[in-house]
């Protein structure tokens, strides 16, 4: 029985000065692989561009409802307090509306996520999903605005445009559409009373606020709704009527390419550029999809994805997806699958600041 005891203690030696002797002369402990060994989950070979091999999906966690946690003690205007507003009665809550609401609970923890609805809350098994995954929900029923300064709202569009400024001078903080999904931490845009973003070469949208409680420019932008249904094309007054209105206003920051570019509607950046194109995304606070624009291109499919196809389009909706999912734009591939890389990503055409071409139209 010592005998068999001796035997096995030199073996284990020898193994140890075997393994000791493998990390000195090869280098193998700093080895990328190695960590294999250790985060069985998800490795990422040394040379890999833009991907990783993954056993199970790497879902990032969703701590929500603890806003100062890991923040800077720079003083912010803005409440990092994010409003979602659903007045919809029989529209249903898409996959990408889960994706929206998603992304902005896990890049930027907010305080909270108020969902004010008028009739009923979304339905549906990606609000079901929402709800189970977000624990800084926060729903709020308040009556759809009829009038405003004595004129009639007659369409629900008008009324949410109208009610995500008044729920924003109120309050303060940030005003999302179901369809924008967030991209990177935008505490960087919350140090300033006011923030919107271009959307077309001469349009600023209402998509995405950022904006202080009582912010000035809301306010004096509201009193400027009664000239809303005297338009031809009433849609122009929250984009092309907007952004005449903020490029004369000291008081709101136009971000010109990081929240509502790539657009659909801009003939530079394409009808998919939001969808099936590969556009580079690295700079922006958000990607706005367009849904209603891009579903009748010939790509729609794609918005109806979800996670594990998601994970390996090569497109500007898959890394958006990915990055509201899994915290990163690596497409990730399962152990034993085809792999392949990210292709080149194009530029977008930037034009000249919004603010200067005002200025020269209006000369």
């Amino acid at each position: 029985m010592n005998r068999n005891k001796s035997i096995l203690f030199i073996m284990a030696v020898a193994i140890a000065a075997l393994v000791m002797l493998l990390v000195s002369t090869t280098g193998f402990w700093n080895n990328e692989y190695f960590a294999v060994y250790f985060k069985p989950t998800c490795f990422k070979p040394v040379d890999a561009r833009g991907y990783k091999i993954c056993d199970e999906l790497p879902y990032t966690e969703i701590n929500c409802g603890n806003s100062e946690v890991g923040r800077s003690s720079k003083r912010f205007l803005v409440p990092n307090e994010i409003v979602f507003i659903w007045f919809a009665k029989n529209k249903s809550f898409e996959y990408y509306n889960y994706l929206a609401l998603r992304s902005v609970a896990s890049i930027q923890n907010p305080n909270k996520i108020k969902v004010y609805y008028s009739s009923r809350l979304p339905s549906g098994k990606y609000w079901e999903r929402t709800v189970v995954e977000i624990p800084c929900l926060e729903f709020i029923q308040i009556k759809e605005p009829s009038e405003v300064f004595g004129v009639e709202m007659p369409d629900v569009m008008r009324r949410t445009d109208l009610a995500r400024m008044n729920v924003i001078i109120k309050s303060g903080g940030v005003y999302l559409d179901g369809d924008v999904i967030t991209l990177k931490n935008f505490d960087s845009l919350r140090i300033y009373p006011t923030t919107l973003g271009r959307s077309t070469k001469f349009n600023v949208c209402v998509c995405v606020i950022l904006a202080e409680k009582g912010s000035i420019f809301l306010k004096e932008f509201r009193k400027q709704f009664p000239y809303h249904f005297q338009m031809k094309r009433p849609a122009f007054f929250t984009t092309k009527y907007l952004g005449k209105f903020a490029s004369t206003s000291f008081e709101v920051r136009i971000e010109e390419s990081s929240i509502n570019r790539p657009n659909p509607h801009v003939k530079e950046d394409g009808i998919l550029s939001t969808t099936m194109d590969r556009i580079d995304i690295s700079e922006n606070y958000f990607l706005h999809i367009h849904p209603r624009r891009v579903i009748h291109s010939k790509f729609p499919a794609c918005l109806k994805m979800e996670d594990d196809e998601l994970r390996i389009l090569d497109t500007v909706y898959g890394e958006a997806a990915r990055i509201a999912l899994f915290g990163s734009s690596d497409l990730i591939f399962k152990p034993g699958e085809k792999i392949f890389e990210m292709k080149e990503k194009r530029k977008l055409v930037t034009f000249p600041s919004i603010r200067d071409l005002i200025d020269s139209e209006n000369d």
